[in-house]
């Protein structure tokens, strides 16, 4: 097993570049999509990722010095917005307004659930036994991952719901919603119960995720802020704020062991951010355009 931080970075160029940012002699790699963005990036295993991209889901490894992708997952008709895996699975939601299947190593989805609104985020919780996505109208839908029935429906907000992250085995579930509101809520006996709102940014919100731990989440805006906060609590831990970022965060993400969280956005600029420390630790521009996602290997 390889050692080190990767540090994966897409950008509004359809460019995807990483490194090992914990070498200094490593060698930056620049790989280039050919037809669209990519909107969202997870890790799978030591060295690869999933690219979720309009309309195609791709698999990359770091290891792979063609340059291409290693696979591709079709189904969906637009733009794929957030992804996850369990097992042998691959599970995606789209503005197409469905959520779909597949199994690893084959090209086309098992099913694609039809919602009947845009989706924006998806996340497998329970110990990867229930899906939840969530939409445009401001609903968390809770499902059978297996069976495809719906099992329950909550709306938190008036405003749609831009990402979701689990707070390690045993904690909240943690939803972004696009006016800046977070909802805690947990899952239990087919219920979703809502624990605590709070107004996490004044402009919208693009991103929200969770330490491995569950013992924090991050939060990032169009305010060119990101904030990490304690779960438990709901109290801010750390802001991630540098003068020299003036524009949108689109994306957030703590690396494995929880040492660290990082941010990158518009102004083309990846920070990393040392949370025992609480300040800045290094930054990193690769991409000619804006961040659109990002990721860490480690």
């Amino acid at each position: 097993m390889s050692q080190g931080l990767w540090l994966v970075s897409a950008g509004y160029d359809l460019s995807i570049c990483f490194r090992d940012i914990t070498d200094q002699n490593s060698q930056l790699t620049k790989l280039n999509l050919t037809q669209a963005q990519a909107n969202r990036m997870i890790p799978y295993a030591d060295s690869k990722f999933f690219v979720a991209s309009n309309p195609y889901i791709f698999l990359y490894d770091r290891n792979f010095r063609s340059g291409k992708h290693t696979f591709m997952y079709q189904g969906h008709q637009s733009n794929v917005t957030d992804l996850c895996f369990a097992g042998n699975s691959l599970y995606a939601c789209s503005e197409d307004k469905t959520w779909q299947k597949w199994e690893f190593g084959k090209p086309k989805s098992l099913k694609a659930v039809h919602t009947g609104c845009c989706l924006n985020a998806i996340a497998l919780i329970q110990d990867k036994t229930i899906l939840i996505t969530g939409n445009d109208h401001g609903q968390i839908e809770a499902w059978n991952p297996n069976t495809y029935e719906k099992i329950t429906t909550v709306k938190l907000g008036s405003s749609p719901i831009r990402s979701i992250a689990e707070c390690g085995k045993n904690g909240p579930i943690v939803a972004g919603l696009q006016d800046g509101q977070v909802v805690l809520f947990t899952y239990a006996n087919n219920e979703i119960t809502i624990q605590k709102t709070i107004v996490a940014h004044k402009n919208i919100l693009t991103r929200v995720a969770a330490s491995a731990d569950g013992k924090y989440f991050a939060t990032a805006s169009a305010d060119s802020t990101g904030i990490v906060w304690v779960t438990e609590t709901c109290e801010i831990y750390m802001r991630l704020e540098d003068k020299a970022q003036s524009q949108w965060i689109w994306d957030v993400c703590f690396s494995n062991d929880g040492k660290y969280v990082v941010t990158g956005g518009t102004d083309k600029v990846c920070r990393l951010w040392s949370l025992a420390e609480k300040k800045l630790s290094n930054y990193y521009e690769w991409n000619l355009k804006g961040v659109t996602c990002l990721t860490l290997l480690q």
